[in-house]
């Protein structure tokens, strides 16, 4: 394509964005490839530059190329709709006292001040009028730390808002803007800005593309540092880490530290230094549970006893205490195998494990539930119960939720809860 075809489908200015930096680089720079620029063609500004030099680089064009593109992270003039998480953000990386945790904190810090639309004019004025916007006065201290040591000093960032939104509007032929964004809010007026003047790729949100990111990402910081990763080393990085980029990248971080320059990494090096902190399926459990496999159901109870976070299917137990949830299930599936088994034998229903979800919902569940209020609710629910409820006797169940009844009464007593969980399935299954 001829420059002059290409210029008539480009936009002026795209925003790659996501939930980490992980993918929004990974993908920025399958982008620049994309857009085919050669390295003469390409001018980067460093973050802590923004302020000082992209609206130069914006406002005029290249004497020795009619094509041009700009690239910076503006991840700091989106700011975050909730800025205490920043701070906070900042404060919990500075702690790690580490290069890549000094880079980060500086990341958070201007995004902070982007957000609170503040400027760093004073490192001490500032650190306690950040702390004082967020209510959070105890990261005073280490938020002067931080912005004492800004490169740049931070800056005001109005200056190149005001730059990209006039690219935005217009600009000069011939330059692109390249942005990076990490989890920018699209509430913002700068977002709203590149949806109707620019284009936004956004990276990462399904399985098969964040796999393929973090992958990607992985080679090549392993690669800049000559170390050689093995394919399967990613696949378990990935696996123990849950495929969270957070976890990911910061495990990834461990291990390039610990194979050293030119190095290398196996399999067996993940497993041996990488902790396993995948979320811990609770629907498993369950069906280990209802097939009263007892060396299935205590090995799928262990990592749910052991602090791990816990998902039901895809989604994650969002809670301050998740292992108080998962008892509360346990709870409410005896109840449901109870309910089912007598219901059953009320009327005179036989239980069939292998009968199709279909079947049951035509033809047994309309049995079960006339004329009585237990089985209200989502029926595949009491489908899964009427599955299980055969390999147990109505006596058992009720032993077990009076159990039940003991076990919550004896957590309220100072009990363990994962002792007492432990306890009530080995007496269960």
């Amino acid at each position: 394509m001829s420059p002059k075809s290409r210029a008539a489908v480009e936009p002026n200015a795209i925003l790659v964005c996501g939930p980490h930096e992980f993918f929004v680089d990974e993908a920025a720079e399958e982008k620049r490839a994309e857009l085919g620029f050669s390295e003469d063609e390409i001018e980067r500004i460093p973050e802590e530059a923004l302020a000082a030099r992209l609206p130069d680089a914006l406002s005029t064009g290249s004497l020795f190329s009619s094509r041009r593109l700009v690239e910076a992270d503006l991840s700091a003039l989106f700011g975050r709709a909730a800025p205490a998480g920043l701070a906070e953000e900042a404060v919990a990386a500075w702690q790690k006292d580490s290069p890549a945790g000094r880079r980060e904190a500086f990341k958070k810090a201007r995004a902070l001040l982007a957000a609170l639309q503040i400027d760093n004019e004073s490192p001490e004025e500032t650190a306690a009028a950040a702390a004082k916007k967020v209510r959070l006065p105890a990261l005073r201290e280490t938020l002067e730390e931080i912005l004492r040591e800004l490169p740049g000093g931070g800056g005001s960032a109005s200056a190149a808002t005001a730059a990209v939104l006039a690219h935005l509007s217009g600009g000069v032929p011939g330059t692109i803007l390249l942005a990076r964004a990490v989890d920018p809010p699209r509430s913002s007026a700068l977002y709203k800005s590149f949806e109707a003047g620019g284009s936004i790729r956004v990276a990462g949100g399904d399985d098969g593309e964040n796999a393929r990111l973090l992958g990607a990402r992985a080679r090549k910081l392993a690669g800049e540092k000559g170390i050689a990763i093995e394919p399967a080393a990613v696949e378990r990085l990935r696996a123990r880490t849950g495929e969270d980029p957070r976890l990911f990248a910061s495990e990834l971080e461990k291990l390039l530290d610990w194979a050293g320059e030119k190095g290398k990494i196996a399999a067996r090096d993940v497993e041996a230094l990488v902790e396993d902190r995948r979320a811990e399926d609770v629907y498993a459990f369950f069906d280990a549970l209802g097939a009263r496999d007892r060396s299935e159901t205590m090995r799928r109870l262990e990592p749910i006893l052991s602090g791990r976070a816990l998902r039901t299917g895809e989604r994650e137990i969002k809670a301050e205490d998740p292992l108080r949830i998962f008892f509360g299930m346990l709870v409410a599936e005896v109840r449901r195998l109870l309910v089912v088994r007598a219901r059953c034998e009320e009327t005179r229903t036989k239980i069939t494990s292998g009968l199709s979800y279909g079947a049951y919902q035509s033809g047994v569940h309309p049995r079960l539930a006339s004329e009585t209020t237990l089985l209200e609710g989502n029926p595949f629910l009491w489908y899964k119960a009427y599955q299980r409820a055969g390999r147990f006797t109505t006596a058992e169940l009720v032993r077990a939720l009076r159990r039940c009844a003991d076990a919550d009464a004896s957590t309220k007593d100072s009990a363990s809860l994962e002792d007492t969980i432990a306890l009530l399935v080995a007496e269960i299954v």
